[in-house]
């Protein structure tokens, strides 16, 4: 059984909020991830990971990354076209995004099916659509662009950049209370191909407290 190694310093650092007060179109000044530190093909999900594993890890003492297993690269779906990005909307959103390292770009995991509220002073993210769009927005042309579309039994969690021609993503199927398959996709964006690696079994985890965990800068509902 193969227990995560989480290197401490790579849960510094990952995340920059801003107090931006743009329309959204500009990219903040400071950003948040940039590419994720090499290392070798089998501990690549540590690396880009390692608040979701831990987090999965402390809640449930089976979990391991043998339990991994990877699907063969497929097309990203490709139907709908990138389209002009909306602005205004997503401010509110801008401290979950997550940059490259020249902040032109950014995924974002939660704008789609979240609405942004603020109680008692503190950002909420309260459901909204079940589904959820994972989207790439980019700042040179102010397009948004679907990569990854889930159903209502799938939630997002994270998301690094590998490279400026690679992101992952974490995210799980939903199969009961508190009870969840993790997935890692691996987006390689030039070549339009997504590698998808899923868990083979059940792990017993609260999203929701994940979420927090990662985005510390905001409540989930």
């Amino acid at each position: 059984m193969r227990k995560l190694l989480l290197p401490s310093l790579l849960a510094a650092g990952l995340w920059a909020c801003t107090n931006s007060a743009d329309t959204g179109n500009t990219a903040p000044e400071e950003v948040t991830t940039a590419p994720a530190p090499e290392g070798s093909e089998l501990d690549w999900k540590e690396n880009a990971f390692p608040d979701v594993l831990r987090a999965l890890e402390s809640e449930d003492t089976t979990f391991t990354l043998d339990s991994f297993t990877a699907e063969g690269g497929a097309p990203i779906d490709n139907s709908l076209k990138a389209y002009p990005m909306e602005g205004e909307r997503l401010v509110p959103f801008q401290s979950l995004f997550v940059y490259n390292g020249d902040s032109t770009r950014a995924i974002d995991l939660f704008s789609y099916n979240f609405m942004a509220n603020t109680r008692n002073g503190q950002q909420v993210m309260v459901p909204g659509e079940p589904d959820t769009e994972v989207a790439l927005l980019d700042y040179r042309d102010k397009t948004r662009k679907r990569l990854l579309f889930l159903g209502p039994s799938f939630a997002a969690l994270d998301a690094r950049w590998l490279s400026n021609d690679q992101v992952a993503i974490a995210g799980a199927e939903i199969v009961g209370e508190d009870l969840i398959k993790p997935i890692v996709w691996k987006i390689t964006l030039p070549a339009g191909t997504v590698e998808t690696e899923f868990y083979t079994d059940t792990v017993r985890a609260d999203i929701t407290a994940i979420r927090e965990q990662r985005f510390r800068t905001v409540k989930f509902k």
